[in-house]
């Protein structure tokens, strides 16, 4: 039974809209049988000049879990044209899910997103 260490990539085959990618990844964790906890985080920052503090979207997290235990965590780092977001599973990040479960989540991910044209 393998894990996934470091965080890994997940490429789109094309950039899709958030939307439709949250949706996909919902409907997997429920064929899954697996609860999600979606989390935006955000960055603040000042300009100088005005001297005004600017903020913008960071990452959103989603956390997998099953009866309440952790089973992988997914980013999201560009929100506006996502076209790859990272998954990390294993002990490592304090998660359950083995690589298997993982690929198979992945797997109806990519069915749920939208076709090619």
């Amino acid at each position: 039974m393998g894990a996934i260490i470091y965080p890994t990539k997940v490429d789109l085959e094309k950039p899709v809209p958030y939307d439709s990618l949250e949706t996909a990844l919902k409907k997997a964790a429920k064929d899954m049988k697996w609860e999600l906890k979606v989390k935006d985080t955000y960055e603040k920052r000042y300009q100088l000049g005005s001297v005004k503090e600017v903020e913008r979207h960071w990452s959103t997290e989603i956390n997998v879990k099953k009866f309440g235990l952790p089973m992988h965590k997914i980013n999201i780092y560009d929100k506006d044209h996502p076209e790859r977001f990272y998954i990390r599973a294993g002990l490592w990040w304090n998660t359950l899910a083995p690589k298997k479960k993982v690929m198979q989540y992945l797997s109806l991910v990519s069915q749920y997103l939208p076709q090619k044209a």
